[in-house]
């Protein structure tokens, strides 16, 4: 099975994609979209050996899951000037050993925050130093995660046999159950929810393989919309957006400690295609979105040194 999603880089948008070949083998590469010669060749590559599910991208980093020997790992790469440059990778925590082993089944990221689900159990991480650092592992024997994301310091949770499950990892020392939709259970649900997804909204979208999709009211009426972000802290976000999601207009906030010499505000549709291109002189940028079409686009901040790309929503 394969799954693609966009990434955005210093190149422009480029394509991140896992797969299955017929011999068993799993990759994990890099495309140019753009570049149709040669069959889209791949620009960078690098073995999985782990479910192809076990894939996220926030920004210009890719995670996924990767099995060496007997050992299951969460690597974070780069993608910059059209490769992978390699930023850390990480041992997971099995908490019964080999009775609860297995590879990645789902990877979510907010705000530099990773969180990762495989098979009973599934583990917060930060980034401190530059390295990747293990926060909390959560363990339930019962359960059996085939995906997660993390909205909000709440992780969503879909459980193979018993529906779904909603945790609160604000204290990103444990996580506490807060609510639940249960499956049915047992061998009837054997093949039941495989993938999550959470709206701007807080609506829930819980895929179950016989019914389709549920979907599930929010839990969090709270929520808003959350920048994704790549291996950077907080205080190294190079910008903020608000409102996210936007009607009419939204404002661009630069932090100044990195500098705004030489700096450019690059926009993109979902295709990929640039909308508008602004060098920046002050650290507060307004854009008008009058007579845009509703939907997904990219910002991207740029100085030649560094960039960063997030997601907005226009309404």
């Amino acid at each position: 099975m394969n799954f693609i999603s966009n990434i955005n880089t210093n190149t422009g948008q480029r394509l991140i994609a896992t797969y299955d070949n017929l011999l068993g083998s799993k990759w994990i590469q890099l495309f140019d979209p753009f570049n149709s010669g040669a069959n889209f060749p791949a620009l960078a590559m690098d073995s999985m050996n782990s479910c192809t599910r076990g894939m996220f991208v926030a920004g210009d980093t890719v995670y996924y899951g990767k099995k060496i020997g007997s050992d299951f790992y969460l690597v974070a790469q780069r993608a910059y000037n059209d490769t992978f440059v390699f930023l850390d990778t990480i041992k997971l925590t099995m908490t019964w050993g080999n009775l609860s082993s297995s590879e990645i089944m789902g990877i979510s990221v907010e705000n530099g925050i990773v969180a990762v689900g495989y098979g009973p159990q599934f583990a917060l991480f930060d980034w401190t130093g530059g390295n990747l650092h293990e926060m909390f592992v959560d363990f339930k024997p019962t359960q059996r995660i085939m995906d997660i994301e993390l909205k909000n310091n709440l992780a969503y949770v879909a459980d193979r046999f018993y529906g779904m499950k909603i945790y609160d990892v604000s204290s990103h020392t444990q996580a506490v159950l807060v609510a639940e939709t249960k499956g049915t259970g047992g061998w009837t649900n054997v093949f039941g929810s495989t993938a999550i997804t959470v709206d701007n909204n807080g609506a829930i979208y819980l895929s179950d393989f016989h019914a389709g999709v549920f979907i599930i009211e929010a839990y969090d009426t709270t929520l808003i919309s959350v920048p994704e972000a790549g291996a950077y802290s907080k205080e190294q976000a190079g910008f903020t957006v608000i409102p996210n999601p936007a009607t009419n207009y939204f404002t661009v906030q630069l932090n100044t400690a990195l500098g705004l010499r030489g700096t450019n505000i690059y926009i993109y549709d979902i295709l990929g295609r640039e909308i508008l291109k602004a060098p920046v002189t002050r650290n507060t940028m307004t854009f008008e979105t009058t007579g845009w079409e509703k939907g997904m686009y990219f910002i991207k901040w740029d100085n030649n040194r560094c960039n960063e790309s997030q997601k907005i929503i226009v309404r």
